[in-house]
């Protein structure tokens, strides 16, 4: 069961249960219900993201409370500084969710948050899921300083700024603490930041990355801490039109190139249409190409089995143009996180045309 620590936290989830209603329903059939576990509420009445919006910063690193789901999230691969042979990876990620039918109240503000936090060491996974409603500030994401949190697990920047900031996440018998500084330009995806993830136009969100990011930090163990350098990614991402019941899942990618380049690559799995692929390659200095569905190839090469799901485990991403061709292979070959919703979402290895590390998540096997 997920754990949601402190008493307030407690009371106000009690409250989630019985005013949510379907909080805890069981999904029945892989429709949006499955993807975010039955958190996300029928969208037509919610507000619809635009081509025509243009995203600002500081102003949005804050919620878009009017969008059915967000998310805040953040990947990083790292190495052991005194054994650079010893891989770590990190995720963090802070989801928000419009709770259209809960009463608002002292208690809530029709905001629902989830944060899940992952860490693998080269032997062991660590994960765990926390709930809260919003409208208190023990989850959510405030400004000035930008703070997204649940609970203890924090990122706290020094400004209204994404970066610089420190991530904090206690975690079982371990704690994370990792400084993080820009090292390169945020990035816009798709159309100034307007990702469309379908070929009719029905799947699109408003999406931006931070995909240069030096991290540097700590984890401290029963066993000794260890000293930790690499590199990190962080995705805002908020919609009320990527999730109907015509979405089966997506395969996401976010790659660190040797080169200095990056590379964001997204197929979204729908019934009524074809499988969309986009992306964006980005060059050391951060200048964005976004690649349409002509210009990318993401195919998968092998299949894995973990507790009765097929999935895609290695993969060859092509952009013919830009004289890509690469595969994608799991650093581990268990990087499930079971939580309401399972999800696989590890670090991958990238050999081909070109070498580096990443992150792969996919949704809805």
């Amino acid at each position: 069961m997920p754990r949601v620590t402190g008493f307030v936290i407690i009371t106000i989830g009690l409250f989630a249960i019985v005013l949510g209603g379907q909080y805890f329903s069981q999904p029945q059939n892989k429709a949006p219900s499955v993807l975010y576990g039955g958190l996300v509420q029928s969208s037509n009445s919610l507000a619809q993201v635009s081509p025509e919006y243009a995203i600002g910063f500081p102003r949005d690193h804050q919620p878009h409370p009017d969008f059915a789901v967000e998310w805040w999230y953040f990947t990083s691969n790292l190495k052991s500084q005194s054994n650079p042979e010893q891989h770590y990876s990190v995720q963090f990620t802070l989801f928000r969710f419009n709770r259209g039918g809960l009463t608002q109240s002292a208690w809530s503000d029709g905001q629902l948050f989830m944060a899940h936090a992952s860490i693998h060491t080269p032997q062991t996974h660590y994960f765990d899921e926390r709930f809260a409603t919003g409208g208190n500030r023990h989850a959510g994401v405030l400004s000035e300083p930008l703070v997204i949190q649940l609970d203890n697990w924090s990122w706290r920047s020094t400004t209204a700024e994404l970066l610089p900031a420190r991530l904090n996440i206690p975690l079982d018998d371990i704690e994370l603490t990792l400084e993080l500084t820009a090292t390169g330009p945020i990035v816009l995806h798709g159309e100034q930041g307007y990702s469309r993830k379908s070929a009719n136009g029905s799947h699109a969100s408003m999406y931006y990355s931070q995909p240069f990011i030096h991290v540097a930090g700590e984890l401290q163990t029963t066993q000794g801490n260890e000293v930790l350098v690499g590199q990190g990614w962080f995705d805002h991402e908020w919609t009320s039109q990527v999730l109907n019941e015509q979405t089966q899942g997506w395969d996401w990618f976010s790659l660190h190139l040797d080169n200095g380049e990056k590379l964001m690559a997204f197929r979204m799995r729908l019934n009524d249409q074809a499988d969309h692929i986009t992306g964006t390659l980005i060059s050391p200095d951060g200048t964005a190409r976004t690649l349409p569905p002509t210009a990318l190839n993401l195919t998968p090469q092998e299949y894995a089995r973990m507790e009765q799901r097929k999935y895609p485990s290695r993969w060859r991403l092509r952009i013919p143009h830009h004289g890509v061709d690469i595969e994608l292979t799991p650093r581990k070959p268990d990087q499930w996180n079971q939580g309401r919703f399972p999800y696989y979402e590890g670090a991958v290895t990238i050999t081909g045309s070109h070498s580096g590390v990443g992150f792969m998540e996919l949704t809805g096997y």
